[in-house]
């Protein structure tokens, strides 16, 4: 009878080798499911308010978008001017997360502004009509992204109505 017993331990070693891969992917499946699950945040269904600008005055408006753009938490904006034609900031650049010590400047012209996309992670995504990224900005808090939305959308709407405020 030793070979019955000999045969008994290599299946049982073999089902126990069975078990454990099914185990390992059954383990890495529900790895992946978790991390699919988190998923990409979702832009939230908003609607910019174009009369902002009309309603807080020129001159304040500007002043607004300047200090809800130094408030980024990415970029790190340094200095912003906003004029009747663009918004231009000077942001530290950043790579994989790590300053790098160079200051970089960036112009959003706003008739080049098509749609802003505004996340649940108080992520904006600038766009342009043909659905290319102008720029990104993440607030601090939805508000902040909500009103940076605003401001941009109706800077825009002024200038495509061709209305200019003072200088």
């Amino acid at each position: 009878m030793p070979s019955t017993s000999i045969m008994t331990r290599g299946v049982r070693t073999i089902i126990k080798q069975a078990y454990a891969g099914h185990r390992l992917t059954l383990w890495l499946l529900i790895c992946v499911i978790s991390v699919l699950s988190a998923g990409c945040p979702t832009a939230v269904q908003y609607q910019p308010n174009e009369g902002i600008v009309d309603t807080l005055g020129v001159v304040p408006a500007r002043q607004r978008l300047q200090e809800i753009v130094a408030r980024s938490i990415n970029p790190q904006v340094t200095e912003s001017e906003v004029t009747d034609d663009f918004l231009q900031y000077r942001f530290r650049q950043a790579v994989a997360g790590f300053p790098t010590g160079a200051i970089l400047e960036n112009r959003i012209h706003f008739l080049n502004v098509g749609r802003l996309e505004v996340f649940e992670n108080n992520l904006v995504i600038i766009r342009t009509a043909g659905d290319i990224a102008l720029a990104q900005f993440i607030f601090g808090n939805h508000q902040d992204a909500k009103m940076f939305a605003d401001l941009l959308t109706s800077f825009r709407a002024q200038r495509a109505r061709g209305s200019s405020g003072t200088r």
